[in-house]
């Protein structure tokens, strides 16, 4: 999963919605002495991008999506994945959630923008910057938004142009929406025990 779907699942915590971003930038153990250190929430947090990068890798659903851009990308096909389907939460936000998609969006960035910055890195911050100055979950609802996001993976990925996924994902459109809505009902629920225990 990428950004928004992460951050959506983090809930309303604002430990957690850190956690769901910081976890790009953490190294080792939860628990090493190091990351002992943070706090309660964001370990939590931690805790739950880590279980919710299992559930997805471990899924049947999702290896089907990404067998649809095996043959072109490769190894890169659960990166491409994880990118597009940002696109069908937000296409399919009322499924999901009852709060308006821009009071959600409003209130993840003045979390990230407020709430433990003296725990950012700079990375992390950069990122973050971005992403409020650009408004990243707002794009990810037009294929230009995919696009972009894509494209800015492309210098990790040598020859490679994963802008031209989109192709696959015009081509297979209802088919990658089926699978998400089956895969992203089961994962919400298993974040709920995961962080509730319901």
């Amino acid at each position: 999963m990428n950004y928004l779907a992460h951050l959506f699942l983090a809930g309303k915590n604002d430990g957690m919605i850190l956690g769901a971003l910081l976890e790009d930038c953490v190294v080792g153990g939860i628990d090493n002495s190091v990351n002992s250190l943070l706090p309660e929430d964001v370990k939590k947090g931690l805790r739950l991008h880590r279980h919710i990068d299992t559930f997805t890798d471990s899924d049947k659903g999702i290896a089907q999506v990404k067998q649809l851009f095996y043959t072109d990308f490769g190894k890169y096909s659960g990166v491409i994945v994880d990118v597009i389907f940002d696109h069908f939460l937000h296409k399919n936000w009322e499924t999901f959630s009852d709060e308006k998609f821009e009071v959600f969006k409003e209130s993840i960035y003045t979390s990230l923008t407020t709430q433990y910055l003296d725990l950012q890195p700079p990375r992390l911050k950069r990122l973050i910057d971005s992403m409020t100055e650009h408004d990243w979950l707002k794009t990810y609802i037009h294929f230009w938004g995919v696009e972009r996001a894509l494209s800015s993976l492309n210098r990790r990925v040598g020859t490679l142009d994963l802008t031209d996924a989109m192709e696959v994902v015009h081509n297979n459109y209802e088919f990658i929406n089926g699978v998400f809505l089956d895969f992203f009902s089961r994962l919400k629920t298993s974040c709920e025990h995961f962080v509730y225990g319901k």
